[in-house]
């Protein structure tokens, strides 16, 4: 009907009839019935795009957002709300090829994202098996520092394969952690590994001129028999690097650990 409608308004020219036919009406008899099924489908999208605009106007000048059922204007990108996703893949090290180490580039990305308007949360997805003691120290404790800043917008740790040893120390200090069954996570532990070569270098005639100046400084050389004060001062070290590690992890993580792991 709409699209006869249209036919009939246009070929009507202040009388009944006009000699010459519009072509709305030339079409429709050329193409016979699929003529009219398309100028009925043409007239029906104007007139509903049409109608979408008077409405849209309408509910602006109104200050409403109902201008068409089931439509809402379109959101300014400005007032939209934000979570930022952020990144921590790989070895923890002092180095992420680029100068810079893997915490100073986590650390400027959290801060990047802190920047943003409209921010609602941050998510940091995982996957890595730890790394150096001193870069994670950084990043959870930078974390920690985002936390107290900003406490309405909230960190989460999403891990992938692996959030391992110094991956788990920083995802520790997030508000909540969220993983996959298969997903390998914690490892709160500090190792460190070597091997010595002092059987092979006599029998290669290898000698070893190493000097030093200080108590310990060669402990852990390859070319050094492995004594056991040395092995006494690198446990001592290790379990005070432990110990840190346990209070971190305890600090963040606080009454969601069992109770026998809190201890």
């Amino acid at each position: 009907r709409l699209g006869r409608m249209i036919i009939n308004i246009y070929n009507k020219r202040g009388g009944e009839t006009q000699p010459k036919k519009g072509p709305f009406a030339r079409m429709s008899e050329s193409f016979g019935l699929a003529g009219k099924v398309l100028v009925t489908v043409i007239s029906g999208v104007f007139v509903y795009r049409l109608g979408y605009a008077a409405g849209y106007l309408q509910s602006r000048i109104n200050g409403t957002t109902d201008h068409m059922p089931g439509k809402q204007p379109p959101v300014n990108k400005k007032d939209a709300k934000k979570i930022a996703i952020l990144e921590l893949k790989g070895v923890i090290d002092s180095n992420d090829n680029l100068g810079k180490s893997k915490a100073e580039t986590l650390i400027a990305h959290l801060n990047q994202a802190y920047e943003m308007h409209n921010l609602q949360a941050i998510a940091i997805k995982f996957d890595t098996p730890g790394g150096s003691p001193v870069q994670s120290s950084l990043v959870a404790k930078h974390v920690q520092r985002c936390r107290a800043a900003h406490p309405t917008i909230p960190v989460y740790a999403f891990v992938e394969d692996v959030c391992a040893s110094g991956g788990y120390y920083v995802a520790s200090q997030c508000n909540e952690i969220v993983c996959d069954e298969s997903s390998i996570i914690g490892s709160i532990g500090v190792v460190s590994a070597g091997m010595g070569f002092v059987g092979l270098a006599e029998k290669l005639g290898v000698e070893d001129r190493t000097l030093t100046a200080g108590v310990n400084k060669r402990v852990g050389s390859a070319l050094k028999p492995w004594e056991d004060k040395d092995k006494a001062y690198m446990q001592k070290l290790l379990d005070k690097l432990h110990v840190h590690f346990m209070d971190t992890v305890k600090l963040g993580r606080g009454d969601k650990l069992r109770p026998d792991i809190a201890k």
